[in-house]
């Protein structure tokens, strides 16, 4: 099942969930009880932290939900806030682990076993402060998605298969905004076209 967040995000072969954190948890949830998808496939936008450029298109199995006070040793959470999926199964990580990892083994394992995954970071606010953006991609980190957290979240209390696939639409400076209403619709049209060409399954429901 494919979905996206609805609002400003749709797409003809998606089921909306809501935007943000927080009502994506709750509607997806209530998604996965009455439907009972086999796996999931979350659709939408990402504003990048430098690494990648505009219309760039990422899949990803890994969210982290990292605020910016943590990276400064400003404030912890008492859970592994980054969840990820592979063949295997969900896994959970600290912050601390896999910057661990990051250490021992440089970029070709950041996050768990999975080479060069990329990390997609989700909060209810957008990044706007290029300052921060080294220690992110220090810890992984290099796209930024407001609802992917939640929908990996939810696909692990379910146990159901996930990931994203995202394109850029800003980088995550003091432009990030008007950059996004700027790309936007170009954004979305190569986004619907990579996802259907790439996926039957989609264009199915076309």
């Amino acid at each position: 099942m494919f979905v996206c967040a609805g609002s400003f995000e749709t797409f003809a072969f998606a089921t909306p969930v809501g935007v943000g954190l927080m009502e994506v948890a709750i509607r997806l949830a209530q998604v996965c009880e009455t439907k009972r998808p086999e796996k999931l496939i979350f659709v939408g936008t990402a504003g990048t932290y430098g690494i990648h450029d505009i219309f760039d298109i990422v899949e990803s199995h890994t969210a982290a939900h990292i605020e910016s006070c943590a990276l400064m040793g400003r404030c912890y959470t008492p859970i592994d806030p980054i969840v990820g999926w592979r063949k295997e199964g969900f896994w959970r990580k600290s912050l601390q682990d896999v910057s661990r990892e990051t250490v021992l083994n440089g970029e070709k394992d950041i996050a768990h076993d999975v080479s060069r995954e990329t990390i997609v970071n989700s909060s209810e606010y957008i990044t706007t402060d290029t300052s921060v953006w080294q220690t992110m991609q220090r810890h992984g980190m290099t796209l930024e998605n407001m609802e992917f957290y939640a929908v990996m979240s939810v696909a692990q209390h379910y146990n159901i298969p996930a990931h994203g696939i995202f394109v850029v639409t800003n980088r995550c400076d003091t432009d990030a905004h008007k950059d996004f209403i700027r790309h936007h619709s170009e954004a979305m049209r190569r986004l619907t076209s990579y996802v259907i060409t790439r996926y039957p399954e989609a264009k199915e429901r076309l």
